[in-house]
């Protein structure tokens, strides 16, 4: 004789006990009454129209189980049918319908709400922009430092983030004493090679005492952006390093959709960045020296250096210039030489 193994769950309790929590990337919707908990992550609105990713979880014969994961169209009512009715084959006893309405309406409607107006009035613990590295990085925003390719603008980066980690100031750069946990997303150069530049950077420079967190890439920013968040998080990171933009933006980085994209992930972490870019046209004309891809990444950076490199005459020592090219937070600077 057949027997009927659907699994038990609670006795249903009134719709109204439900919790919802906000997360990194997303939210998440918790019944008590159905030990049933959504989780909606990595939301991304295309043409008017917001996606997800579903994963829902129950409790199970009491264990909690996965039913399902995957994208979801939070717009769509068809969608919203044909999840609740896979939800209700894979566990029959809450009420499905309720649940995936529930979750695709609420969240859509929280992630279109955006942050609360504020008022403009001056507060007394209100400061101007300050620097984490003055007079390169300022705190919460970005700066970009671009160059031709060869022009020691990826060593002179690390050796800013191990000035940053160390707390040490030098003669041309000033770090707070106490430091500042950093974290290099590197899409060009994987761990060893970059532990071997650390080691020669101590070589010239043994006051550089702590290196930063590194983190070898291969995904755009956008599209790993609550990982790298959950990470700042857990590490207590207050400086991140993009190197380099093109790959680190993905996409088509001459238009605006990837670069404005790749911002906006930026600008969610709410640190300190330098972001290391390359040049349009490497050549001598001073107006052709530009950061490669969409103006925005000019329009949206809010400091901008160009790096050049400087070989002294009758010697194989090499230093970078730099060239304050743009500040949105403060005056442009004079061009100086870093050895």
């Amino acid at each position: 004789m057949f027997e009927n193994k659907s699994p038990r769950l609670p006795a249903s309790h009134p719709v109204s006990d439900l919790t919802v929590t906000a997360d990194f990337d997303g939210y998440t919707f918790r019944w008590s009454q159905w030990a049933v908990t959504v989780t909606v992550a990595r939301l991304v609105e295309r043409s008017g129209v917001l996606y997800g990713e579903a994963t829902v979880r129950a409790e199970v014969n009491s264990q909690n189980r996965l039913l399902t994961q995957g994208q979801v169209n939070l717009s769509s009512l068809q969608a919203r049918e044909r999840l609740a009715k896979r939800l209700s084959r894979l566990c029959p006893g809450p009420e499905w319908d309720t649940v995936v309405e529930t979750v695709c309406v609420r969240t859509v409607a929280l992630h279109r709400q955006g942050q609360p107006a504020e008022s403009l009035e001056p507060q007394v613990q209100d400061e101007s922009a300050c620097f984490v590295c003055n007079p390169l990085i300022y705190d919460r925003h970005p700066t970009l430092l671009y160059g031709p390719g060869e022009s020691g603008k990826s060593v002179f980066a690390l050796y800013v983030a191990c000035l940053l980690a160390s707390g040490v100031t030098s003669a041309n750069l000033a770090v707070a004493p106490d430091g500042h946990n950093v974290l290099y997303l590197n899409w060009e150069m994987q761990a060893p090679e970059m532990r071997a530049r650390v080691k020669q950077l101590r070589v010239g420079h043994p006051e550089l005492t702590k290196a930063p967190l590194h983190r070898f890439m291969h995904l755009p920013l956008a599209a790993c952006t609550p990982e790298i968040r959950r990470e700042i998080a857990r590490e207590q990171i207050g400086v991140v390093i993009i190197d380099s933009l093109g790959p680190a933006t993905g996409g088509e980085i001459e238009r605006s959709a990837d670069p404005i994209a790749f911002f906006n992930a930026l600008n969610s972490l709410g640190i300190a960045s330098l972001l290391i870019g390359h040049i349009a046209k490497p050549n001598d004309e001073e107006k052709a020296r530009t950061p490669y891809g969409s103006v925005y990444y000019y329009n949206l950076a809010r400091s901008i250096w160009e790096v050049r490199l400087v070989a002294e005459p009758d010697s194989d020592k090499r230093n970078i210039a730099l060239y304050h090219r743009k500040n949105n937070l403060g005056r442009r600077l004079s061009p100086s030489v870093m050895p």
